[in-house]
């Protein structure tokens, strides 16, 4: 069973108290701290404007998640997709161990069923894809809004779902949602965006229904220096302070050293950890190379939180 998710403060004011987020995602009340990303979040519009089913690959650790949080939900929000109304129902969810559950609750918490569902309807739609893809299909043309649905680590629907019929019917329904319209000259009901591990595409791409999506993927690269650059200093000066300039040289020299030895994986939410940590025992108005320091590096930091982990 997946872990439950920690309770985040979701204000603004506690964004900016705490502007890196460690090592979770970005979130997309966050997006005025994410930075970087921006050439990203730019091609990936431009690829969504002409392909309705899109997955985006990268390394675990490379950001996929925060660029479509952090990057690409805001830009939909400010009407920034060529062809799409302004209008959107946005669903995030993960597969886990029982994608279609999981499908239809994501779908309820966006209210794109709808409130005139009774008991007997949300279990027809749980238990069967066809019911889904129906709903989503006649809420989104009814409301004449947009749908986008993203699967986040979509690789659960491998790594955690035993059952490949629910599998199938999972991935079935998210197809037909993409590209199937819902009567003459309509529209396929929705846009479906999946965050996927490089290491699963040849899984995926064992799936007629998800070839297309794999073949057109879109590939989250390494971040250049200056990219990683604004990462480390400007989500600092959103919360009115700055980050030592002797510290952000030696953070990007170990993120250099880092990617070269493990090809990339883990690296984004290793820096975001150490400076999250640094920033909560710094003690000045500047984050410095002392108050990195003190926190013992990237494995320090990761060490003194596993032990205060372990207390809880």
């Amino acid at each position: 069973m997946e872990a439950p998710l920690p309770t985040i403060d979701r204000s603004p004011l506690a964004a900016i108290q705490q502007p890196y987020p460690g090592l979770r995602a970005f979130e997309t009340y966050e997006s005025f701290l994410f930075f970087g990303r921006e050439i990203h979040t730019e091609e990936l519009l431009r690829r969504l404007s002409g392909n309705r089913f899109l997955a985006v690959v990268g390394t675990s650790g490379g950001g996929k998640s925060s660029l479509v949080r952090a990057g690409l939900l805001p830009a939909l929000y400010r009407g920034y997709l060529v062809g799409a109304t302004s209008q959107w129902r946005i669903a995030v969810m993960r597969p886990g161990g029982a994608p279609i559950s999981a499908l239809a609750a994501a779908l309820a918490d966006a209210e794109v069923l709808g409130t005139e569902d009774d008991p007997a309807r949300q279990k027809m739609l749980r238990a069967t894809s066809f019911g889904l893809v129906q709903a989503v299909g006649s809420a989104a043309l009814r409301q004449r809004e947009s749908l986008l649905l993203v699967v986040d680590q979509f690789e659960q629907l491998f790594a955690q779902c035993p059952d490949e019929q629910q599998r199938q019917a999972f991935i079935t329904a998210l197809h037909a949602a993409a590209t199937a319209g819902h009567g003459p000259e309509q529209a396929p009901a929705a846009l479906v965006v999946l965050g996927v591990r490089a290491d699963f595409e040849a899984r995926c791409a064992d799936y007629p229904q998800l070839a297309g999506a794999v073949q057109d993927r879109y590939l989250v690269t390494a971040m250049t220096e200056r990219q990683l650059r604004m990462a480390i200093t400007e989500p600092a000066k959103k919360a009115g302070s700055r980050v030592d300039g002797d510290l952000a040289e030696v953070l990007l020299r170990e993120v250099h050293t880092r990617h070269r030895a493990v090809s990339g994986a883990g690296v984004l939410p290793l820096l975001s950890h150490v400076l999250d940590q640094a920033w909560r025992s710094r003690t000045g108005d500047v984050l410095t190379l002392a108050d990195y320091e003190r926190t013992g590096g990237i494995e320090g930091a990761l060490a003194g939180s596993a032990q205060r982990a372990t207390r809880l």
